[in-house]
């Protein structure tokens, strides 16, 4: 027995009904900007604004790191370390070696610059 597939034409919608929820959309967005906005900081119900209160917001912070901490400052500078003992791994073992030791650390601003220089005698 062999049915007959015969498709259905889809119904037609009424134009009525599209107006009317295109209508709803329209008014739903214009309205929104005006339901969801949120209660001002500062006020008697609310905490004091982060502007007010978090040095991060205040436009005269300094982003200096010597300025936020006074142990960044005393880092800074020229260091030599003479009869610096370094240990070297080697395929045979550890072997320590006798060396010079030249570290210069300069801060500017927020920027950080460590140069390091090691002088070993030959072997």
């Amino acid at each position: 027995m062999m049915l007959d597939v015969v498709p259905i034409a889809p119904r037609k919608r009424s134009t009525h009904m599209m107006t009317m929820w295109s209508a709803a959309a329209s008014w739903f967005l214009i309205l929104l900007p005006f339901s969801v906005s949120s209660i001002q900081c500062g006020r008697p119900l609310t905490r004091a604004c982060l502007g007010e209160t978090d040095i991060r917001y205040d436009p005269d912070a300094s982003d200096n790191l010597k300025d936020q901490s006074e142990v960044v400052g005393r880092q800074e500078g020229f260091f030599i370390a003479r009869n610096a003992t370094l240990v070297r791994f080697r395929a045979t073992g550890p072997v320590t070696v006798q060396a010079e030791v030249y570290s210069n650390y300069t801060i500017r601003g927020s920027r950080s610059y460590n140069h390091r220089y090691t002088l070993v005698p030959i072997a």
